[in-house]
């Protein structure tokens, strides 16, 4: 509603805040459907096993933020971190524990 005031020249008509909303309801879409991406990349890399409900929830705990943006970025860093670990270990030398790995994780 504050965005729609502060858009609009006169008092927002419900048209006004449906418009906004669904610009909002959009963003918010791609920015989770990013999100989940993110993680699937991960996940693709990993042994079949490690898909599971926890390992999902403590990625989500890790990137977890009041901003919306904020965790697509956290997110997208985590895939960037963990290609770099994928990618730097020696041939087959496993992986540790994804669900374990994610917790470790720190935000500045």
């Amino acid at each position: 509603v504050m965005d729609a005031v502060k858009e609009c020249k006169y008092p927002p008509t419900i048209n006004d805040l449906v418009v906004i909303c669904e610009k909002y309801k959009t963003e918010y879409n791609h920015l989770v459907g990013d999100i989940r991406e993110a993680y699937k990349e991960i996940i693709d890399l990993c042994d079949r096993n490690e898909n599971r409900p926890d390992t999902w929830d403590a990625f989500r705990n890790s990137i977890k933020h009041e901003d919306l943006r904020e965790s697509a970025r956290r997110a997208h860093k985590m895939r960037l971190r963990f290609s770099m670990l994928y990618r730097a270990r020696e041939y087959g030398t496993q992986l540790p524990p994804l669900k374990d790995w994610i917790e470790e994780q720190e935000w500045e």
